[in-house]
């Protein structure tokens, strides 16, 4: 209910209608939509735009193996695995404890 403050006025004031209903607080509507992708989805869209793994890798603070695994980039198998190392025997060596020993 108002009631005028400058005086009295010819009409009185209405009275407050009792159907008078409180609408409920509404959320403000945020002003984008937004989505929240993972790490994975980070990796394709960027690929998608054209960027390199060194440069995902670095945008996205993630090593190059993790962006090679995320694009499904397995490592590369050398193609001659590598020659097994080997100590060339040595037809001087004594197993006798007392072969040093003698003098001769």
């Amino acid at each position: 209910m108002t009631i005028p403050v400058s005086g009295p006025s010819s009409t009185p004031p209405a009275p407050e209608s009792p159907t008078h209903s409180i609408r409920p607080a509404q959320k403000p509507a945020p002003e984008h939509d937004t989505v929240q992708l993972t790490e994975s989805q980070q990796v394709q869209m960027l690929v998608q735009q054209g960027d390199s793994v060194s440069q995902i890798a670095t945008s996205l603070s993630l090593s190059a193996a993790i962006v090679d695994s995320y694009l499904g980039i397995q490592a590369a198998v050398p193609a001659i695995p590598a020659a097994p190392i080997t100590q060339p025997l040595s037809t001087n060596i004594s197993t006798s404890p007392t072969a040093s020993l003698t003098k001769g």
